[in-house]
């Protein structure tokens, strides 16, 4: 449902606000769909990995989900240009950094330089999210089975 959010949100800034963000589709919809894997599957992460109430979990979530907002620049540009000047490492792997960078790169510098690195990286971190969720969902054990 996500994804069909992001679609939604695509068009009524296309169609209704008349704003054109968007210039290669196909690049951004394979970015859109590579940072829902993401979201998805770090959630899935979250959950299994812990054994806290749904409301801890869900506050983890959306602390984890703020601190990437943050560290990749879209609370302020400074903390951007901040991290990639001391900890290049943890821009490279936020995924919101991924996106945000990936985005603008290809609908605004007309960019794909680093498109598939970025694409590669983001399915890189689900595939490995979706992995130490399986380990985790594999030990525990259900009353009902």
């Amino acid at each position: 449902t996500n994804l069909a959010s992001n679609l939604v949100l695509l068009a009524f800034m296309k169609l209704v606000l008349k704003l054109d963000v968007v210039t290669d589709y196909p690049r951004t919809m394979a970015i859109l769909l590579s940072a829902n894997l993401v979201g998805i599957s770090l959630g899935l992460f979250i959950g299994a990995s812990n054994n806290a109430s749904d409301g801890l979990k869900t506050g983890i979530v959306i602390s984890s989900t703020l601190v990437m907002a943050f560290l990749s620049g879209m609370m302020s540009t400074d903390i951007k240009i901040l991290v990639e000047a001391n900890a290049p490492l943890v821009g490279l792997l936020n995924p919101v950094n991924i996106v945000t960078t990936e985005l603008y790169r290809i609908n605004y510098l007309d960019t794909t330089t680093t498109f598939s690195r970025g694409v590669m990286l983001l399915l890189g971190m689900a595939a490995l999210f979706l992995v130490l969720s399986q380990l985790f969902l594999r030990r525990k054990t259900y009353e009902s089975i």
